[in-house]
């Protein structure tokens, strides 16, 4: 990554903890984070998609999409990129989070959040998949705020979930009307 990128990378997210962080919002992002961790929020949906004949496919779809990320995500580029968290290249950068135990690119949380938040929206009514989404960016935001995520690991893993939403859309109605 060139010396530019980091360098505004870095400023970006020491602007972020001098001109936006506070108490009352650093609680909160805690909070909206931990709904990203391992995906629990979309497994939690999910789960309750299944109650409902209706909603059994885009339910396997949102399951499928997070398989996806986690395999391209955590198995495979964040063990092969091996970026280390901000916190630990940002000298003046202060982590809301205990350290992390695995890599920064790309953000798990942002793959899973958007590739659900995509699929949620666009299948559900938009009274319910406006706010999927809104909960899905709101997590993506919050993996910068804590000061565990660069921006270009957030991009990341906004195209990797859209990617992987767009995969399982593709193969899990397949999957589910020939095998199940």
């Amino acid at each position: 990554m060139t010396a530019f990128y980091m360098r505004w990378e870095s400023q970006f997210l020491l602007w972020i903890q001098e001109h936006l962080r506070t108490e009352r919002l650093t609680r909160w992002m805690k909070r909206i984070t931990m709904l990203g961790n391992g995906g629990m929020i979309w497994l939690l949906i999910s789960v309750f998609l299944l109650v409902f004949r209706s909603g059994r496919i885009l339910a396997a779809t949102v399951l499928m999409a997070q398989l996806f990320g986690i395999f391209i995500t955590n198995l495979l580029l964040k063990n092969t990129v091996k970026r280390k968290r901000p916190y630990e290249t940002i000298p003046q950068l202060e982590a809301l989070l205990p350290p992390q135990r695995d890599w920064s690119f790309p953000s798990g949380h942002t793959t899973s959040s958007v590739s659900a938040g995509l699929l949620l929206l666009l299948h559900l009514p938009f009274w319910i998949g406006i706010p999927c989404m809104g909960i899905g960016l709101c997590i993506v935001w919050s993996r910068m705020y804590l000061g565990v995520h660069y921006p270009t690991d957030i991009l990341g893993g906004m195209l990797i979930g859209s990617v992987c939403a767009i995969t399982a859309e593709y193969f899990a109605p397949y999957i589910m009307y020939r095998f199940i």
